[in-house]
């Protein structure tokens, strides 16, 4: 759009200015680019109990962001699939990712349970911002977090209140086992 605008200008001073803007736009593009990428690469998690691969998650977005993270987790020793300790970690990622971005960090906590063979993963922040994000998210991540726990024959849910916004999935680890 900005390029119509380089072609009408009418002088060097104008094309410039354009220009500029045309190269702080490409540059932070490419920066948020980096910070996805570097956000989709998963650390060592292959022989991780459960409870590791949580706290793994929780641990990496206390470093990156500063803020800290209320974490109880069950340490469950049993086998997990790949597929299953893949999704616990995306889901705690992208749990606390969103307490840090629609709630300022506020009452970031991760809950982890093992009851009989069903896991219960819990994330949980005590923010007030229950609006929609309005940057021109497309909120991706919620949805590709639910289609990942239903992959694994899980159910996801999401309550938001006053009081905060919590995400929870819920998985049978033998049906996640076998993903």
């Amino acid at each position: 759009l900005k390029l119509e605008q380089i072609r009408r200008a009418t002088d060097r001073r104008k094309r410039e200015t354009v220009l500029q803007s045309i190269e702080n736009v490409l540059t932070e593009a490419l920066q948020n680019m980096r910070i996805i990428a570097r956000g989709l690469m998963l650390p060592e998690i292959e022989g991780l109990s459960l409870g590791e691969t949580v706290r793994s998650a929780a641990e990496a977005h206390e470093r990156r962001t500063g803020m800290k993270v209320s974490l109880d987790c069950d340490d469950y020793r049993g086998d997990l699939s790949p597929a299953l300790r893949i999704c616990a970690y995306r889901f705690v990622q992208e749990g606390l990712n969103n307490a840090f971005r629609h709630a300022g960090g506020n009452g970031q906590a991760v809950e982890c349970r093992v009851e009989g063979r069903v896991l219960s993963l819990r994330v949980s922040d005590s923010g007030s911002d229950t609006r929609p994000d309005t940057r021109g998210g497309c909120g991706l991540g919620l949805a590709g977090l639910r289609e990942r726990v239903e992959s694994l024959g899980g159910t996801f849910g999401l309550n938001q209140t006053e009081d905060g916004t919590t995400i929870e999935m819920s998985v049978n680890l033998v049906q996640g086992d076998e993903a």
